[in-house]
C-alpha cells in the first residue's frame, strides 16, 4: 500500500482516513503516481479547503475486492488476469488494523471513507455497503457495475449470491442510516447506464446521495479533473450529516 500523510502530520492528533481502491490493470500507485491525488490533497489542506486526512492506496490486484477463496492468478498475463483471494477480508482484517496501529487515526465509523475508480468503484460499493459499521462514507467514481466487461461469472456464485454481493441489489435492500455516498461518471462513459441504475435504486430506497455526471469518458483525464471534488466529499464538506 501507499500511505500519504497530510502536511504537518502530528502523531499527537488523530486524523480521518480514506482507503483508495484502484482500477482494473492498475495497482496502488494509480491514485498518487498517475493522478496526483496526494499533491491535490496537500494543496487543499494547505489553503484550508479541507481538513488534513490520511490517504491509503491499497493494492487489490484484479480482484474486484471480493472474497473468492485461495489466492490464485487465473491467467498468464499479470496485468490482465483476474485474481482470486480473500481481498475483502484482507482490507478489513489486515490493512485497516495495520493503518490504525501504525498511524494516528480516528477509529470511529464516520472517520473512515472507502473510495474507488472503475473496478475499484465496484469494490468500494461492494465492501462499503456490506460494512456500513466500518465505513461512514463510500465514493464510487465511474464504477464498473453493469456491462460486458463486468465478470459476473467471477463475482457471483452459489456461495457468493448476487443478492448479498451485487452493489445494486444491496442498494435496494439497505437503509441509509448515517452513511454518506457519492456516485459520479463521465457522460461519455460506457459504464454510465450501470451508474444510473445504481443511483435510481438508491433513491427509490430512500437514500440521499451526492450524484454528479459531467463531461468526460472512462479515463484518467476525467478522474484527474475531479480530484478536488472527490477530496471535498471525502472530507465531509458536502455532507448533510456534518
Amino acid at each position: 500500500m501507499y500511505v500519504h500523510l497530510p502536511p504537518g502530520y502530528n502523531p499527537a492528533r488523530e486524523y480521518p482516513t480514506v482507503y483508495l481502491l484502484h482500477g482494473y490493470g492498475n495497482n496502488e500507485v494509480e491514485w498518487f503516481d498517475y493522478y496526483g491525488m496526494d499533491d491535490v490533497s496537500d494543496r487543499l489542506v494547505s489553503d484550508g479547503t479541507i481538513p488534513p486526512m490520511i490517504l491509503v492506496a491499497v493494492r487489490m490486484d484484479n480482484s474486484w475486492g471480493v472474497d473468492t477463496g485461495k489466492p490464485r492468478q487465473l491467467s498468464a498475463k499479470a496485468s490482465t488476469s483476474l485474481y482470486k483471494g480473500p481481498y475483502e477480508s484482507y482490507l478489513l482484517r489486515e490493512v485497516i488494523p495495520l493503518v490504525e496501529e501504525r498511524y494516528s487515526v480516528r477509529r470511529d465509523t464516520d472517520s473512515r471513507c472507502i473510495a474507488g475508480v472503475s473496478m475499484g468503484g465496484y469494490a468500494a460499493l461492494h465492501i462499503g455497503l456490506r460494512n456500513t459499521r466500518i465505513f461512514g462514507s463510500i465514493a464510487a467514481h465511474s464504477p464498473a457495475l453493469r456491462g460486458p466487461k463486468v465478470p459476473e461469472w467471477f463475482l457471483y456464485s452459489k456461495t457468493r449470491p448476487a443478492a448479498r454481493n451485487d452493489p445494486i441489489l444491496l442498494a435496494g435492500e439497505l437503509r441509509q442510516g448515517r452513511t454518506r455516498l457519492w456516485l459520479d461518471c463521465g457522460e461519455s462513459d460506457g459504464l454510465l447506464p450501470g451508474v444510473v441504475e445504481m443511483r435510481d435504486t438508491l433513491v427509490a430506497n430512500g437514500w440521499e446521495i451526492e450524484y454528479s455526471i459531467t463531461t468526460g469518458a472512462h479515463d484518467a483525464r476525467y478522474w484527474t479533473s475531479r480530484l478536488a471534488d472527490y477530496l471535498v466529499f471525502y472530507a465531509g464538506a458536502t455532507s448533510r450529516f456534518r
